[in-house]
């Protein structure tokens, strides 16, 4: 239709029919974006949900296993007086399976509870300090302290939460120690070390091939790749205790890396900013 042949009435309407059209394609792609941002949420949930659901299973495997032998061994030694030693010596490993289930569960709610991060009670702590105490309330089984080897005579101070740094210790033995089967003069190695800019704790221990698999460590993920960073690839965002470290860590300003020296190697890296 031409301009020219429409009366100032029918030009009125054809604006207001066109600004109403206009709008309700804005509505529909409001409406069409809303529903994608909620699919995308819906989805993250379920993959956390499905997360915590694999964390949980798989943290209770061992003291499931744990028990599942202390039965065992209760079972056979029912019929002989004389095995008195070995049920009670079976009983404490019960024992120690309960304490390491309950600190595991403990572990994964920190994770999960997202709680938010006081910065303002942030206080100097020393590593070695807290290094200690980590080492000192881990529950470890039977034989697992031996295979840890600390070396902190180099100390240094920190600015950060005591609690939340011996927590990320604590996950960060689960990680290494979470192995089906150790290798062949399996250790934990636990240093401290400086420098010009960060001051860093090193967590470095040996595996089988098969570990870097368990720990969901892949190489089409980028999660957190600028402070987590793997040579081969980065950790994935679904492994919720590191995440949990790499969360603390920057709370601190601090890095976290994970570096692969060969197969069979793999070292955590925690860097603090050096304090004046």
């Amino acid at each position: 239709v031409n301009q020219d042949d429409l009366e100032y009435s029918d030009q009125v309407m054809l604006e207001t029919l066109v600004a109403k059209i206009a709008l309700l394609v804005e509505r529909f792609d409001a409406i069409r974006e809303e529903s994608r941002v909620q699919q995308v949420f819906l989805l993250e949930k379920m993959h956390s949900l499905q997360v915590l659901a694999g964390d949980v299973a798989n943290e209770m495997q061992l003291p499931l296993r744990q028990m599942g032998n202390f039965i065992s061994e209760v079972h056979s030694c029912s019929r002989s007086s004389t095995n008195s030693n070995i049920l009670r010596a079976d009983i404490d490993k019960a024992r120690l399976a309960v304490e390491r289930s309950t600190q595991l569960i403990d572990i994964i709610l920190r994770q999960v509870q997202d709680l938010d991060i006081n910065h303002a009670g942030f206080i100097v702590c020393s590593i070695q300090n807290v290094v200690s105490k980590a080492l000192a309330e881990y529950v470890f089984l039977e034989n697992e302290r031996a295979y840890v080897n600390s070396d902190l005579s180099r100390d240094f101070d920190y600015k950060g939460d005591e609690r939340l740094l011996v927590f990320v210790i604590f996950n960060l033995l689960k990680n290494a120690l979470s192995q089906v089967e150790y290798p062949s003069k399996f250790e934990i190695h636990i240093s401290a070390s400086t420098d010009k800019n960060m001051n860093w704790l090193s967590l470095r221990f040996n595996h089988l091939p098969t570990y870097v698999d368990s720990m969901r460590i892949s190489s089409e993920s980028h999660a957190y790749s600028e402070h987590i960073g793997k040579k081969g690839g980065d950790i994935q965002h679904s492994n919720l205790s590191l995440a949990y470290c790499h969360r603390v860590m920057t709370s601190f300003s601090g890095e976290m890396h994970c570096l692969s020296h060969g197969e069979g190697m793999t070292e955590f890296k925690l860097g603090f900013p050096v304090i004046n």
